[in-house]
């Protein structure tokens, strides 16, 4: 009987299923099976009859007993207790657990202990540390030597940047894996001289996301009225902040520069928008539009959000990563890719180099994977 490696997870959401597609694939060559188990859905049981198909993960929706948001100030955070974790952790016997960090929370704090009973090792897929320059919850404070305990136990970490690695490696002394947060294949060659070229006196951006207060778009909108340059703005996305947003443009007078396209599902158009953008900016919260974008040769303004903007941007653009963003310094910073095209040239192929080289599917595998052999050997020591 082939052994298996158990995944839990607080979601799957549709954009990570490809990766654990090709994660299964390439754990079935090692003669592994892989279950993702996780919240998603409230069923009344789980369903624990499914079969492994060859090289395809078996997914266990556990659904959730209790489930709520804690918001802060700056962080909200989201509390999950699954449905039956511990009878179908028992009933697929993993040989190693690859556990979600604290979004899973408290419900995976049944791994440790179930790993304990069953003297099996356990890694955490994380994000690294808390967030640089964000207020911790209420429930982060309160739950910090709960996730210790979590954490102390675990043979160690796989993590979701080279900068989380290296925090959580100093932290806790303990092996820890690169698997680059990645939802794009590794991109094709672009002719990125093909892009558009400011004309020294306009620059367009772009922001994709769920339209949420974390994601401090309104500093945006006001560096579009600061900017020295003409600032256009295209936003895809939707959310509870998008009747604020429109209202602050109006009152901005920047009504006729900033276009809510709302969800975009067309790949195309949504690909379009972007080929046309110059820069993307990334005031709040959020991730994955960055990779996003610079996989299509477009750098990206950012400030600290989950840990890969540290390599996706501030490695590779330093002069696109804001400390302490603001709208003047947002301001700054597209006036002067707009009066430069030598410099956003520059700043394009650094981009896009970081997600060809780095940031992609093939290497998030890659990576993951590599962790998940290393814990299954780790638990035969």
């Amino acid at each position: 009987m082939k052994p298996v490696i158990a995944v839990y997870q607080r979601g799957v959401m549709p954009y990570r299923r490809p990766f654990f597609e090709l994660a299964a694939a390439a754990l079935e060559k090692e003669g592994i099976d892989l279950t993702v188990m996780s919240a998603d859905q409230p069923t009344a049981q789980p369903d624990l009859d499914l079969v492994h198909e060859t090289g395809k993960p078996r997914y266990i929706e556990l659904g959730s007993r209790f489930r709520r948001s804690v918001a802060g100030r700056d962080i909200v955070e989201q509390l999950v207790v699954p449905r039956d974790l511990w009878r179908a952790l028992r009933e697929t016997d993993p040989a190693l657990i690859v556990t979600e960090d604290l979004s899973a929370l408290p419900g995976n704090l049944q791994i440790p202990l179930f790993t304990l009973t069953k003297r099996r090792p356990y890694l955490i897929w994380t994000l690294g540390p808390a967030i640089l320059g964000k207020r911790r919850s209420s429930f982060r404070s309160f739950a910090t030597p709960i996730i210790a305990a979590l954490r102390r136990p675990a043979a160690g970490f796989i993590c979701y940047s080279r900068w989380a690695a290296e925090q959580m490696e100093r932290a806790y002394g303990k092996p820890c894996f690169v698997a680059p947060n990645a939802t794009v294949g590794r991109p094709a060659a672009i002719d990125l001289g093909s892009l558009p070229r400011s004309d020294g006196n306009s620059i367009r951006a772009i922001f994709i996301g769920r339209l949420t207060a974390q994601k401090n778009l309104q500093l945006l909108l006001e560096a579009a009225k600061l900017s020295t340059t003409r600032v256009e703005i295209d936003v895809i996305g939707d959310g509870e902040e998008r009747p604020a947003l429109e209202r602050l443009a109006s009152e901005l007078q920047i009504v006729d520069r900033v276009r809510f396209h709302g969800d975009i599902r067309d790949p195309d158009r949504k690909a379009a928008l972007i080929d046309r953008a110059h820069v993307g900016v990334m005031p709040g919260l959020g991730g994955l539009f960055v990779q996003e974008v610079q996989a299509r040769g477009c750098p990206v303004i950012a400030t600290a959000a989950d840990g890969t903007e540290q390599d996706l941007v501030r490695a590779v653009n330093p002069e696109l990563y804001l400390e302490q963003p603001d709208a003047k310094r947002i301001a700054d910073t597209l006036s002067a890719l707009a009066s430069d095209p030598n410099r956003l040239f520059d700043a394009r192929t650094a981009a896009f180099s970081a997600v060809r080289d780095d940031y992609n599917l093939e290497r998030m595998v890659e990576g993951w994977v590599k962790g998940a052999l290393w814990g299954l050997q780790s638990g035969k020591r």
